[in-house]
């Protein structure tokens, strides 16, 4: 999929499905969401690269080697309205 996306054969989109009440998840949500407002292709594979091929899902290490600051709290709206 990477290839085809790569050479513009597809488009990809990716859908977060927040809920279940897992901060864990709601933290990366938020997290991976603010990488790919900053309109950063390669930003955001790589973010996505470092977390989903992590062996063991650490978000404190994922924090630190993709910091985002005021950015996590705007994306917080967008999280409730994926919620409505």
């Amino acid at each position: 999929m990477e290839e085809l996306y790569e050479t513009g054969n597809i488009d990809l989109q990716i859908i977060f499905v927040p809920g279940s009440g897992d901060e864990l998840r709601m933290k990366t949500i938020r997290h991976i969401m603010a990488i790919a407002a900053k309109d950063n292709p390669e930003m955001t594979k790589k973010a996505l690269d470092d977390w989903y091929l992590a062996e063991k899902k650490d978000y404190a290490a994922f924090a630190v080697k993709c910091p985002m600051n005021g950015e996590l709290k705007v994306q917080e709206a967008n999280i409730q309205s994926m919620l409505s």
